[in-house]
């Protein structure tokens, strides 16, 4: 599947919802102007795939992005791999408000994907990120555990305050 981009404005804020895979074919958000005096909001719930190529073209596009702050949204663990591991994969202007979390139940092999929002699951306290501790579990009541390495995984969030 190739890449949807959806666009709308909100109140001076140019919104852009991602559809697809983020690869070699994905060249419609080259396509995509942002006025320099607005903010850009991506919404990435239903960005299914990211390749290397992907990746860089991405990261060339939205560098290029004049705008004062750029808003991420429901930001998938595919996504919030490559925030970890390219330096500088999006702009230090960049605000992270809400991302998906794995986790895995040993009881039952089901896994759930949960949404951390800003304000609610994590927050910057005194220029530290706290994760606010919550359990979390499968639909027979067993307690679930994080699939990633809890101090590994959000360590995006230092970056992208």
């Amino acid at each position: 599947m190739t890449l949807k981009v959806t666009t709308d404005l909100i109140d001076k804020t140019v919104v852009l919802t991602l559809q697809g895979s983020l690869n070699e074919y994905a060249t419609e958000l080259h396509e995509v102007d942002v006025h320099p005096d607005y903010d850009l909001s991506l919404d990435l719930r239903y960005l299914s795939a990211i390749n290397s190529v992907g990746i860089r073209s991405f990261q060339k596009w939205i560098s290029k992005v004049q705008c004062p702050r750029i808003i991420l949204l429901r930001c998938p663990r595919s996504f919030v791999h490559q925030l970890n591991m390219v330096h500088g994969f999006v702009p230090a202007r960049t605000e992270i408000k809400s991302f998906y979390v794995a986790y895995y139940s040993e009881a039952t092999g089901s896994e759930l994907e949960k949404l951390f929002v800003r304000g609610v699951d994590y927050d910057v306290e005194n220029g530290k990120i706290q994760i606010k501790d919550s359990e979390v579990r499968d639909a027979y009541g067993n307690l679930m555990e994080l699939e990633d390495i809890k101090g590994h995984y959000f360590k995006f969030l230092e970056l992208y305050k």
